[in-house]
């Protein structure tokens, strides 16, 4: 769906009360609902072990993603840099019902430049801590406590 964008959900007066409140309107449908979800799904791949961006799993939270890694160009040249590149992962978590979406860009960082070993760790850090601050609980639950259960 494409959203009428807008920056302010509610205003309040001093004491707490809201006064104005503000909802997302719907513009139009952009994709059909199952291209849409044929996408999430493919996007989840990205982030599942042997993926281009599986450093931006989150245990127990659906995570679906895209990883970028781009040369940049050199103005006096035009051509492409051979050491100099932009990495990028853009994702969303939960992937059933997103309450967050991250995208994490890196310019020209050093060693490794590939979006999947630079930006999805950075992704996953964020989305993390906005996870546990929003109070999100794991989706699977189980799964997380075996998994910490068997920790050294």
């Amino acid at each position: 769906l494409l959203m009428k964008p807008f920056l302010v959900k509610e205003v309040r007066n001093p004491e707490g009360v809201v006064v104005e409140r503000f909802l997302p309107q719907i513009r139009r449908r952009v994709l059909a609902p199952e291209v849409a979800q044929q996408m999430k799904e493919i996007l989840q791949g990205v982030t599942r072990p042997g993926g281009t961006g599986d450093k931006a799993a989150i245990p127990g939270y659906p995570v679906a993603g895209k990883t970028g890694t781009a040369q940049k160009i050199d103005p006096s040249t035009r051509r492409y840099f051979s050491d100099r590149f932009v990495s990028s992962f853009v994702g969303f978590v939960p992937v059933k019902e997103p309450r967050l979406a991250i995208l994490v860009v890196v310019e020209e960082p050093e060693g490794v430049s590939w979006g999947g070993s630079v930006a999805a760790p950075v992704f996953k850090a964020i989305a993390q801590e906005a996870l546990d601050y929003l109070g999100v609980v794991p989706q699977d639950k189980d799964r997380v406590l075996l998994a910490d259960a068997s920790k050294p």
